[in-house]
């Protein structure tokens, strides 16, 4: 067995976390501030049009056939696939006469849709929107942009031209300034369903806001990130009208004291 197999075998995945943290190719997390702003005071920073054309450039390799699939601009060469969170999509296709219909905020260039595509080939209809800031949809537009692939600069505008049955949320709830009123934006849309996938959670009500810091193989940056409040976040959405249909863990460790984990919510019948 390689050896990095055989220290994964070995070895819980928060202590081989830390190893990586000591070695300076992990993502790692400090502080507890009070606001965001103090957050993004404390926080270095980072250089959004060179973040953009390493993410750009990482896509095109994935078009074009050179690397399986990118994840934050780091191009991968084998397989691997969001498997609960799949699962769930092609339930809803099937449900729905073989169309699906996703609303991807603050999806990149289309980093899942890429990812799994593959697996969407048999459906009759897919329409993947995505929604990101104004420089990535500027981008997504003039060189991703397909009949499947679309790029939009809110929910609203797209909800204007397609109707997602799906909102889906992964990895980016922790870096909105106000994720429970982001929450409470996409309950007032209506969607059927909110999938939440790769998002840090802390047992009870409480938040934690912390400084995230990315490995400088990926790129120079830290920013201020949110470990959420599990049962805050399900008891907005319970109030919202949606019920929790599925919790999931992902594969990301454990650290700060939280998990990082997946959820499903489905909007309950008669919801208003």
């Amino acid at each position: 067995m390689p050896v990095k197999k055989l220290i994964k075998a070995l070895l819980p995945p928060s202590w081989i976390h830390e190893l990586k943290v000591v070695l300076g190719r992990s993502v790692s997390y400090r502080g507890n501030y009070e606001s965001w702003g103090a957050a993004v005071s404390a926080a270095r920073g980072y250089d959004e049009p060179a973040i953009l054309e390493k993410v750009r450039v990482a896509t095109h390799r994935v078009v074009s056939n050179e690397a399986v699939f990118e994840r934050d601009s780091v191009c991968f060469d084998h397989e691997e696939c969001r498997r609960p969170v799949l699962d769930y999509l092609l339930r809803v296709a099937a449900q729905n006469d073989s169309q699906l219909s996703v609303l991807d905020f603050g999806g990149s260039l289309g980093s899942f849709y890429n990812q799994h595509k593959s697996h969407f080939a048999e459906l009759r209809v897919v329409e993947w929107s995505i929604v990101e800031q104004p420089h990535f949809v500027v981008v997504g537009r003039r060189e991703f942009e397909t009949d499947v692939l679309r790029f939009y600069d809110s929910m609203a505008e797209c909800l204007i031209e397609r109707s997602a049955q799906v909102l889906l949320l992964s990895s980016v709830l922790p870096y909105l300034p106000d994720p429970h009123g982001f929450i409470g934006q996409a309950i007032a849309t209506g969607i059927q369903a909110v999938v939440i996938d790769r998002t840090a959670f802390l047992p009870g009500p409480r938040d934690r806001l912390v400084v995230q810091k990315v490995p400088p193989e990926i790129y120079e940056a830290s920013y201020p990130a949110w470990f959420l409040g599990e049962v805050k976040v399900v008891d907005g959405f319970k109030a919202g009208g949606y019920r929790l249909e599925q919790r999931f863990d992902c594969e990301e460790a454990a650290c700060l004291g939280g998990e990082f984990k997946g959820m499903v919510f489905e909007r309950m019948d008669g919801a208003q």
